[in-house]
């Protein structure tokens, strides 16, 4: 020890490093997160007006809460320095900007003519149906928007992801129950044709039915599953993913970890590019390796990784609605065996016994 004097910190915060002052820094914290945070707040609504944005619409609102996290990235690096390293693309993002490199440089009406297509098929009709279509795609629409926070390259690889609609009336599908098998044979028709081999994915596709317009039209149709206590998170807008190649005549090996999988899963909206959509670019999972955490859902729809908290809430609520449809159902089969077996699939739980 002879000849040492102790450590002096240096005056800025080496990257990497803890600040050595980290008392101090908790005991201000709130103080300066509250700053920050006003600070970015205000910017970003004088930002909204400015651009004569929606101030309830989905982007909107997700811009407004995203600003704690902003306020949270701007504070840590006061106490722990810049990153020693540079965030690398994920490789799904690599994979799509890779081949086009020169349109994502040149003009957006260049850009426009090229992009990586998902289909989606509207069999969703009702009164007003031009007012209400309206409402329900553009809050849609911003839904599967609002992701890429923190994802390098996202702001890149975002003006190639598009939606191709196909209007299930328009095309001559019909609207009955058979809606999902007719876009489905449609979409196995056109997908390798000259027009869409080279945009559409041909793996998947989606249906904004009657059950998905009303996540975004009816604002009760979530809330009455938030007032049961339920995460809000897990209620959202949502749409159905069909497996453009499922066939329910075949043997499926998968069965038993999959249990009741018919080839379509309902998924948050705001799911769709950010966690759907690589794992087909790469690819990594199907929709039937979403369907186990999916399939306890009250509304069978994916949302995200799931945890035993969220499920305890899932299977309570599927308690109480079997307790309700069971008697039901039972008198529904003396009269309509058919409907009452198609009303036990869509609303009555099949919870593996293992599970249980």
């Amino acid at each position: 020890m002879d000849g040492y004097h102790g450590y002096h910190p240096p005056a800025e915060v080496v990257a990497g490093l803890h600040n050595s002052n980290l008392d101090y820094i908790k005991k201000t914290y709130q103080e300066a997160f509250e700053h920050v945070g006003y600070r970015l707040l205000e910017q970003r609504i004088k930002e909204q007006e400015k651009e004569g944005d929606d101030k309830q619409s989905y982007r909107s609102r997700y811009e407004r809460l995203a600003i704690s996290v902003a306020t949270q990235d701007q504070l840590r690096t006061g106490v722990r320095g810049s990153p020693t390293c540079v965030v690398p693309r994920e490789p799904w993002i690599q994979e799509i900007l890779r081949p086009h490199t020169d349109v994502v440089e040149n003009l957006r009406v260049k850009r426009n003519k090229h992009g990586f297509e998902l289909a989606v098929y509207r069999t969703a009709h009702y009164e007003g149906s031009d007012y209400h279509w309206a409402d329900v795609r553009g809050k849609f629409e911003a839904h599967l928007s609002t992701w890429g926070d923190g994802v390098e390259g996202s702001e890149e690889v975002k003006p190639l992801l598009k939606l191709h609609w196909f209007d299930a009336k328009e095309i001559g599908l019909g609207l009955n129950a058979d809606a999902v098998d007719a876009a489905k044979r449609h979409f196995q028709e056109i997908r390798d044709s000259d027009v869409y081999k080279h945009k559409l994915n041909r793996n998947i596709f989606f249906v904004l039915d009657g059950w998905s317009a009303c996540s975004y039209r009816d604002p009760e149709f979530n809330a009455s599953y938030i007032k049961q206590g339920l995460s809000p998170g897990d209620f959202q807008g949502h749409i159905l993913a069909v497996d453009a190649d499922f066939d329910p005549t075949e043997l499926n090996e998968h069965a038993e970890e999959s249990p009741g999988f018919q080839g379509q899963v309902g998924i948050l909206g705001n799911l769709v590019w950010g966690v759907l959509y690589p794992m087909f670019i790469m690819p990594s999972a199907t929709l039937e390796d979403l369907w186990p955490m999916a399939m306890e859902h009250p509304l069978k729809v994916y949302t995200g990784l799931t945890v035993p908290s969220q499920l305890e809430q899932w299977r309570e609520n599927h308690v109480f609605k079997a307790a309700m449809l069971e008697p039901f159902v039972d008198h529904l089969k003396g009269k309509n065996a058919e409907l009452a077996k198609t009303v036990a699939d869509l609303m009555l739980p099949k919870v593996p016994s293992d599970m249980s």
